[in-house]
Order: structure tokens, then C-alpha cells, then sequence
């Protein structure tokens, strides 16, 4: 019966600020739709030793950097925050 409790006391601060900043909190979250690629990336960088796979990544990277500014600035307009 405990382990059901136990996903609620982690989801609580969740809980609250969709409560508090609904719009704001949910178009915030956009930038996180990144996380998959910039794991990927660092997997990458920690197992890659080559120059050219780590070039492949530095464009990757930069890739992840204009998508991350991307949904982060999209999310900021359709809050009415910018």
C-alpha cells in the first residue's frame, strides 16, 4: 500500500505549480519535448573518442540549441509572455 503514495509526494510540486500557472506551466514545459536528442548526445559524447563522430555531435548539439530556443521562445509567445 505504501508504493502507491510514494508516486503522489513526487508529483505534488507538479501538481501545484499547474495549479498556480496553469497556461504559463504547460507551454513551459515545451523545451523538455528536447530531452530524448540531448540524452543521445551525451551518450554520444561519453562513449565517442573520434573526431568525426564528435563533429557529427557538435552539429547535433547545435541543432538541439535552436530547437530548445525554439519551443522555449514559442512557449513564452503563446503564454503572453513575450
Amino acid at each position: 500500500m505504501t508504493s502507491g503514495l510514494r508516486p503522489s509526494l513526487r508529483s505534488w510540486p507538479v501538481l501545484a505549480w499547474l495549479r498556480y500557472f496553469p497556461v504559463v506551466a504547460v507551454l513551459a514545459l515545451l523545451p523538455w519535448l528536447t530531452l530524448p536528442k540531448a540524452l543521445r548526445l551525451r551518450s554520444v559524447v561519453y562513449s565517442a573518442a573520434e573526431g568525426p563522430t564528435l563533429n557529427k555531435t557538435l552539429a547535433g548539439t547545435a541543432q538541439l540549441s535552436l530547437w530548445f530556443s525554439a519551443l522555449f521562445a514559442a512557449g513564452l509567445a503563446a503564454s503572453g509572455l513575450l
